[in-house]
């Protein structure tokens, strides 16, 4: 009678196996109620479950979402150090973006070609009417057109070619914007200094270059 020692070795080894495995899955099932073998880890985030995510900073996209990315990162806590990328770097090839603006159904982004082969320009300017009373409320209103945003000065000169009012207009800001711009002249404007009546020349000046100049008249 001969006797098969290591088929019976491994009929045991097989037996334990079971065993452990089995042990495996009730330990799992009473402490957690789920049995998984995870076989890879992930990093990923969601962050649909949070109440506020807000995005109004807009102007950090031009130095690399950064900052702007940083909002989400915050609400995400420790968890994640860059949703966007894990080594928490991100290289921006190419991006034009001019302005962000907030509206009441949300986010709308208005994104303007790059303009800076388009060179200033100041069309039709325009005093009306002329002559006027600048000691009235209504006074008159200078009317112009520029190609672009770009900042200016525009300044007044009496007959005896002296200078007596000059104001820089900054680029993007009021009376400095691309298309039709409109600047009232009355006691309340020109810094509250009041022409005296007579004939006047206002000119356009744009880094030392004039690009557009007029003539009005100032009534007593």
């Amino acid at each position: 009678m001969y006797i098969n020692v290591k088929g019976i070795q491994d009929y045991f080894l097989w037996v334990q196996l079971g065993g452990f495995l089995i042990f495996l899955f009730l330990f799992f099932n009473l402490n957690s109620g789920v049995f998984a073998v995870t076989v890879s880890h992930s990093t990923k985030t969601d962050i649909t479950s949070f109440s506020e995510v807000t995005f109004t900073k807009m102007q950090d996209i031009a130095y690399g979402l950064s900052g702007f990315f940083g909002g989400i990162n915050r609400k995400a806590g420790d968890n994640v150090s860059n949703i966007n990328n894990q080594k928490n770097d991100l290289v921006v090839m190419e991006m034009t973006f001019k302005s962000f603006n907030d509206s009441v159904n949300g986010l709308v982004q208005s994104v303007e070609d790059d303009d800076s082969d388009i060179e200033p320009e100041i069309e039709q300017p325009l005093v009306y009417p002329n002559p006027f009373r600048q000691s009235t409320d209504s006074g008159a209103v200078l009317s112009y057109n520029l190609s672009k945003d770009f900042s200016f000065e525009i300044h007044i000169y009496n007959m005896l070619a002296q200078r007596v009012f000059k104001q820089t207009f900054q680029e993007g800001f009021l009376g400095a914007r691309k298309g039709a711009n409109r600047l009232q002249i009355n006691r309340e404007s020109l810094g509250g200094y009041l022409l005296a009546s007579g004939v006047y020349f206002y000119v356009f000046v744009h880094n030392q270059d004039v690009l557009a100049k007029g003539k009005m008249v100032v009534k007593p």
